[in-house]
C-alpha cells in the first residue's frame, strides 16, 4: 500500500466525517456564521461528501482520484483563505493546512 492510498483513505475519513458535522451540528453552523458564509455550509458539505467518494472510486480509477484531491485542496485554499480573512490563528488554520497539503501530495502523485 502506497502513501497515497493511506493519505487517501485518511483523507476521505476526515471529509466524511466533517461533511457529517456540517450537516447536523449546531456548532458547525454557528462556526459557518462565524466565517461569514452561512449559505455555504450545506453546499461545503456536500461537495465534501462527493470529493471523499472520488477518492475511494479513484482508488480503482485514476481521474477519480487526480479530479477529486484537486478539488479538495482548492477547497481547503478557500477555507484557509477564509481562516485569514477572519484572522484566525495558526492552530485554528493547521486543520485546513494540513488537508491541503495532503490533497496536494495525493494529486501529485496521481499524476505519476
Amino acid at each position: 500500500m502506497t502513501a497515497a492510498t493511506i493519505l487517501s483513505v485518511l483523507s476521505c475519513l476526515a471529509f466524511f466525517v466533517y461533511a457529517i458535522q456540517c450537516l447536523t451540528m449546531a456548532r458547525m453552523k454557528a462556526e459557518f456564521e462565524r466565517y461569514g458564509v452561512p449559505r455555504l455550509r450545506r453546499l461545503t458539505a456536500i461537495l465534501q461528501i462527493l470529493a471523499a467518494i472520488g477518492l475511494i472510486v479513484g482508488l480503482r480509477w485514476r481521474p477519480a482520484m487526480t479530479i477529486s484531491s484537486c478539488g479538495l485542496m482548492l477547497l481547503m485554499f478557500v477555507a484557509l483563505s477564509v481562516r485569514i480573512r477572519i484572522k484566525d490563528g495558526i492552530a485554528q488554520s493547521l486543520p485546513a493546512i494540513a488537508l491541503m497539503a495532503t490533497n496536494g501530495y495525493i494529486f501529485v502523485e496521481s499524476l505519476k
